[in-house]
């Protein structure tokens, strides 16, 4: 894939968001509405985070960049949308070579490298990166068998996005939504739909061996069966919180009293994620037994 370059980074860019299928029958559905605006959004908010330098979108991060709805559409949902910096607006250290066409080339490309690099995950193969150039700003991809090239920072663009990539997937549904697509109208560059369901999800597999940790146990739902702990620093699950379920008929009290106590010890089944960025990301941890 040629690297990105923008001959008129400021240049405006209007870009329709559609939505079609059953659910848009009879009038528009406002959470499905709202729920497509969020995760593209978001996906939009990914690129300029990672191209600005900034880890959030705070209140002063949005008021420099937005995106406007300029009219909404029935029958099939439909949205022209223009994405938009503040006029006047000069401290982003990437405004001398990028705006909003910038925005949406770097949004395009990190949209084609996600769809790449799953497709390869899916199939069984890990793909390979190495960055090249001034400050990384080349980055090679090797799928097993072919090398493709993009622009360094799509690397942490799809990494950011792919959770609201994930968001737009749950919407698709055969009985409700059977299509989403962003970009030009005739031909969108992102389109997404019930033949594609699920390209987004990162399969996972669970452990034979079980392991003991110490962590502490901050969240548990009596209902589900479920809760969230903090794992401690050198274990053989990374330091940092993770979910949990509960194998089996386990009395429930002692999840909830363990919530007391500062540290306990579970053994339990590490869930791992394959995921293009992280090989083998612990997911989720089913826990076989626990002990204060």
């Amino acid at each position: 894939m040629p690297l990105i370059k923008v001959d008129d980074p400021s240049r405006p860019v209007e870009i329709a968001f559609d939505m079609e299928g059953p659910a848009f029958e009879t009038g528009i559905p406002i959470h499905t509405m709202l729920s497509g605006f969020s995760e593209v959004q978001g996906i939009l908010d990914a690129t300029y985070l990672v191209l600005s330098g900034r880890q959030r979108m705070t209140r002063e991060e949005r008021s420099k960049f937005f995106l406007s709805a300029k009219q909404i559409g029935r029958n099939s949902f439909h949205s022209e949308i223009d994405i938009l910096f503040a006029v006047g607006q000069v401290a982003l250290p990437f405004m001398e070579t990028l705006g909003p066409a910038g925005i949406w080339e770097f949004t395009k490309q990190s949209y084609e490298f996600l769809k790449l690099v799953l497709e390869a995950v899916k199939s069984g193969d890990q793909p390979q990166y190495s960055f090249s150039g001034s400050d990384n700003s080349v980055l090679t991809v090797n799928t097993g068998t072919i090398n493709n090239t993009f622009n360094g920072p799509v690397f942490q663009i799809a990494q950011t996005s792919l959770p609201h990539y994930q968001g737009l997937d749950k919407l698709i549904e055969e009985n409700s939504v059977r299509h989403v697509s962003i970009g030009r109208r005739e031909r969108p560059e992102i389109k997404h739909g019930i033949e594609t369901k699920g390209l987004f999800d990162l399969p996972t597999k669970v452990d034979d061996k079980p392991v003991s940790i110490s962590c502490e146990i901050f969240d548990f739902n009596k209902f589900d069966n479920a809760g969230r702990l903090s794992v401690f620093d050198g274990q053989e699950v990374p330091q940092g919180e993770y979910r949990f379920a509960v194998i089996g008929d386990q009395d429930v009290v002692h999840f909830i009293e363990a919530m007391l106590r500062t540290q306990v010890t579970v053994t339990c089944l590490r869930e791992t994620a394959i995921d293009p960025f992280n090989w083998n990301r612990v997911m989720r941890l089913q826990v076989i037994n626990l002990r204060r």
